[in-house]
């Protein structure tokens, strides 16, 4: 729930686009003419990481330290995928896919020979599956 009051006082504020899956928040910015933040290619922006936070402030929100992109970086990490704006891309991380390859493995290993598994063994792996299987395709 915090991370919706996050998202609504950003978008208030005029922060956007920005992301939210469960409680993982990622925010991007696009240049402006008047922006009062520039980057080191000489665009201007109307915030910055810091001044976005600095706009929560007051609430006392914790910020994790390996959460999010402290920079509005071109590649960056966001719900266990290396996203690449320029190049259009996103690939799973070789950590996630050995976890996930593992939880496959042992999901069969488990259940070999026809021995019954619980609705919640299925839902643990379908709900893995489909995080990485996910794929959008713009058209």
């Amino acid at each position: 729930m915090i991370g919706n009051a996050v998202v609504d006082i950003w978008r208030v504020k005029k922060v956007a686009p920005v992301l939210k899956y469960k409680d993982n928040l990622n925010t991007f910015h696009t240049p402006t003419r008047d922006g009062p933040f520039a980057d080191l290619n000489g665009y201007r922006y109307n915030y910055d990481c810091n001044e976005i936070k600095g706009r929560l402030s007051p609430l006392g929100i914790p910020w994790h330290p390996d959460k999010g992109d402290p920079t509005f970086c071109e590649v960056y990490v966001y719900i266990c995928f290396e996203w690449d704006i320029l190049a259009k891309t996103v690939r799973l991380l070789l950590e996630k896919r050995l976890k996930f390859l593992d939880r496959v493995r042992r999901f069969l290993a488990a259940f070999k020979g026809g021995k019954r598994c619980t609705l919640h063994d299925v839902e643990k792996i379908h709900s893995s599956l489909c995080h990485i299987a996910f794929v959008y395709v713009e058209r």
